[in-house]
């Protein structure tokens, strides 16, 4: 597969970052992903996969533009919650540390199906009083997360075949073309100056510079 103009392949795969829709107003935004999905290979591709949080937004999208891809709930998003929930159920950090290791575990050995079962018999365990205590509260909210987002947790099944669970490389590059270049002392952008830079940064980290330089990026028409 060739390069694009902003795709750059790890590991054999090609990650797209979308510095090209940041100044972009959301109702455009869904089809300007799809658009730099078409760009980027998307067709040509044997496998696409869709990673994402578990906003209602990204499963409008991936339903909209990108029903034909496989789709997995981010791992370190699921995480986030898995904590939240642990941090809420004990005041102990021993004690809240242990229950979301064991969350993690079932993750990891059954996927989102076992970790459910486990939340429901927790929420059992507990005993269902009329007046509803905090901590049956947090397992309520943490299963009604869970489960209707089951299909696209199936980690397992995720991890055999060799892909990527966690969005935290996109969310890295996010760090180089903006936290690194954009975020300091005493620096300020405009909106369009931002867009560009990172358009910019993109170029090197795409490996694709001297392309981008032998086209004289900075020659005026006379």
């Amino acid at each position: 597969m060739r390069r694009g103009r902003f795709r750059y392949p790890v590991d054999g795969r090609f990650y797209y970052p979308l510095n090209t829709v940041l100044d972009l107003p959301p109702g455009e935004v869904t089809v300007s992903l799809w658009e730099l999905a078409l760009r980027g290979g998307m067709l040509q591709a044997g496998k696409v996969i869709f990673i994402s949080d578990g906003g209602g937004w990204c499963d409008t999208l991936a339903k909209r533009h990108f029903h034909d891809a496989i789709r997995i709930l981010d791992w370190y998003h699921l995480s986030e919650h898995i904590w939240e929930a642990a941090r809420a159920l004990y005041g102990d950090d021993n004690a809240a540390k242990h229950w979301a290791s064991r969350c993690h575990g079932l993750l990891r050995e059954s996927s989102g199906i076992g970790l459910l079962r486990y939340l429901q018999h927790s929420r059992r365990s507990r005993g269902s009083a009329s007046g509803r205590s905090g901590r049956l509260e947090t397992l309520d909210s943490l299963i009604d997360y869970l489960r209707p987002r089951l299909a696209i947790t199936d980690y397992v099944e995720y991890r055999q075949r060799g892909f990527v669970i966690g969005s935290g490389m996109m969310e890295s590059m996010c760090k180089q073309l903006v936290g690194q270049r954009l975020k300091g002392n005493g620096r300020q952008w405009s909106e369009p100056g931002a867009v560009a830079m990172t358009a910019l940064i993109a170029q090197p980290i795409n490996r694709a510079w001297d392309a981008f330089w032998a086209a004289e990026p900075l020659r005026r028409p006379a």
